[in-house]
């Protein structure tokens, strides 16, 4: 029995098969369904820049991110307030202050001295809003680079939607640190 090599001869043809490589049409297979994950990656993208939560989010929105979300991430959007869309609340409760360190809810607030709360146990169903009260202009950047919302005037609002549960950090230009976990439910 004679030997076979593994891998491509001098003419392309496997000796252990006798099938050229690639195959034939395994090209056009390849880009059909490159072109097939592209396409899905737009419509995705095309229907997730538009979430807004009941009402809250109805203002001047000023960005959609800086467009560097994975694709079928929802980017988010900055809105920035105005007379009939003022700055929401800082409280997830009226009367009621977010715990600085660990909170539930869909509210993080950008301060001077950073993000409260520090982490946060948010429904996936519902957008969460990052609150610039610092004074300065701030963004929020996902570690994993999959969101950045671009500049947050003061005052105005980051809104984001996730899509599915998730456990990440973010960050901040001056180098604030928090962490958002998305889970299924109240």
């Amino acid at each position: 029995m004679e030997a076979t090599t593994a891998g491509p001869t001098a003419r392309g043809v496997r000796r252990e098969t006798g099938r050229s490589w690639p195959r034939r049409g395994e090209g056009r297979r390849r880009l059909a369904a490159l072109g097939l994950v592209v396409a899905s990656g737009a419509l995705l993208a095309a229907c997730g820049g538009s979430s807004t939560s009941t009402g809250s989010t109805t203002g001047s929105t000023a960005s959609s991110g800086t467009g560097n979300a994975a694709p079928g991430i929802d980017p988010g959007h900055v809105v920035l307030p105005t007379a009939s869309n003022p700055t929401p609340s800082a409280q997830e409760v009226p009367g009621k202050t977010i715990d600085p360190v660990l909170a539930a809810g869909q509210t993080v607030v950008i301060t001077a001295g950073g993000f409260v709360p520090h982490r946060l146990f948010a429904d996936l169903t519902v957008p969460v809003t990052w609150i610039n009260d610092s004074g300065a202009p701030q963004q929020v950047v996902f570690d994993d680079g999959s969101v950045h919302s671009g500049v947050i005037p003061p005052g105005a609002w980051f809104v984001w939607k996730g899509t599915y549960g998730i456990g990440i950090g973010y960050h901040s230009a001056t180098g604030q640190q928090g962490v958002l976990t998305l889970q299924a439910g109240p």
